[in-house]
């Protein structure tokens, strides 16, 4: 075990990956959910959706995910905060380049 000193505190680590900066991996996750029902409210299963980024130095998107029997996809996006989002359901953009939210409902 390792001892490293703080000036407030001593802190220990077990393992030497436990030095590095703790949830520095999960720093930029951003967790997104976007829900698809019809017109009558009912939920749409086996719908693509698909998330493409804008941010600084790098824009790209990710791999498309369809939605369960409930009407939902779900998403991890490592994106940093000045990232903006843009929604495609099926193959029409739904949601132009804005702020991440946290849960989308999108009526087709």
């Amino acid at each position: 075990m390792r001892v490293i000193k703080d000036s407030r505190q001593p802190r220990t680590f077990d393992k030497p990956e436990d030095c590095s900066y703790r949830f520095g991996k999960d720093l930029f996750m951003k967790y997104v959910s976007v829900r698809v029902v019809d017109s009558s409210g009912r939920p749409k299963k086996n719908v693509r959706v698909i998330i493409s980024t804008n941010q600084f130095l790098a824009a790209g998107g990710f791999p498309p995910v369809y939605t369960n029997s409930d009407g939902l996809a779900r998403f991890d996006l490592n994106i940093d905060d000045s990232a903006k989002i843009e929604i495609s359901v099926g193959y029409k953009q739904v949601v132009g380049l804005s702020k991440p939210k946290s849960e989308y409902f999108i009526t087709i």
